[in-house]
């Protein structure tokens, strides 16, 4: 009752082709893309190929030198005194995130809908419910793991309140001026910063664009960060990402390579390991979000008599489980000081 192979490759096609459909239509999922977008600069190829190789279990530990303070001599001297590192191993969890779907080959011979239409939309669905439940999850990691050791910074109209840096609606427009100022405080100054922000924050982006280099004052180059003092940003929405009361925008300011989501697959799947019932396991990387899914099918017989009629007392079918397990990671930190600063502009009163 399996898909063949052939079947399977254009029903990942199809879903594909449902992306543009205004019913199939997918969001912006920004907050989790920045997590996948930024994973290979977290941590090295084979710290994660030894990491995913391990054990089917629920948590892993990363080995982690920590930073030290050290005494500071003003003489030299024969007895030395020396400060071995300290080292660590902080424990990360995994999650399980996944769907189920069923496909009735016998619905499809007096239908519009072929077998191969069935499984397309419903791997089009669990794909995009799935963006959704990870791109909802990425936001909270956000929250969640954001500094709250921040530098006071003397601008005006900046204030830190609840662990995040507001500006006033008055000094709205000078976000992405004020931006590279704060990152530098928190000596947050090398390399690209991911900006991951509300959706709101589109209508002051557009009035930075518009202002380009044949302007009086050219704006855009601050927003992309092409002057010699600014920040290259790199710049993310999501629309699970909401607004706190009385906030018009919210902004994670993100160091490249100080986050990263890693999936695992099941280790049957892995090995196309066969299970009772005619249960077959194998890995499916699905053709929109690129996540790797271990996948087990099953051959299913049921009455569906209640639904379609007469002549449907015995039908066969065969029903999917997608599933794959995920880490969130953040650049570890000793201390309260985070890779992970949020400013929030206040709503004009």
């Amino acid at each position: 009752m399996s898909l063949v192979a052939t079947k399977l490759v254009e029903a990942q096609l199809r879903a594909k082709e449902y992306w543009g459909s205004f019913e199939h239509r997918f969001s912006t999922y920004g907050a989790f893309k920045a997590f996948l977008d930024n994973a290979m600069g977290l941590l090295p190829k084979d710290t994660l190929e030894a990491i995913k190789n391990k054990s089917n279990g629920r948590s892993i530990t990363i080995p982690t030198l920590q930073k030290q303070t050290l005494a500071v001599i003003t003489e030299r001297a024969c007895a030395i005194v020396g400060v071995e590192p300290n080292s660590v191993k902080p424990t990360f969890s995994k999650i399980t995130r996944g769907f189920q779907i069923k496909v009735y080959p016998k619905v499809s011979d007096n239908n519009n809908f072929s077998e191969v239409d069935q499984f397309a939309n419903g791997l089009n669905n669990g794909i995009r419910t799935m963006a959704e439940s990870l791109d909802n999850y990425s936001a909270a990691q956000l929250e969640a793991g954001k500094s709250t050791d921040l530098k006071a910074v003397t601008l005006d109209g900046l204030e830190i309140v609840s662990n995040a840096y507001q500006v006033s609606p008055e000094k709205r427009e000078r976000l992405y001026f004020y931006l590279p100022a704060i990152l530098e405080k928190n000596d947050m100054n090398s390399g690209r910063i991911n900006n991951i922000a509300t959706t709101e924050s589109m209508e002051l982006m557009l009035q930075y664009e518009s202002k380009a280099s044949s302007n009086d004052q050219n704006l855009a180059a601050v927003l992309r960060g092409d002057l010699p003092s600014a920040t290259g940003f790199r710049h993310y929405r999501s629309n699970r990402m909401t607004n706190g009361e009385s906030i018009a925008e919210t902004h994670y300011l993100v160091p490249f390579g100080a986050i990263g989501v890693f999936s695992w697959n099941d280790s049957d799947a892995r090995n196309r390991r066969k299970g009772p019932n005619g249960q077959q396991s194998y890995l499916l990387t699905d053709p929109i979000l690129g996540v790797s899914w271990d996948v087990v099918e099953e051959p299913i017989c049921d009455n569906l008599t209640e639904t379609y009629g007469e002549g449907f007392e015995r039908t066969f079918g065969t029903k999917y489980q997608f599933a794959a397990d995920f880490a969130f990671l953040q650049a570890y930190s000793s201390d309260n000081s985070r890779a992970n600063l949020k400013v929030e502009v206040l709503q004009t009163v």
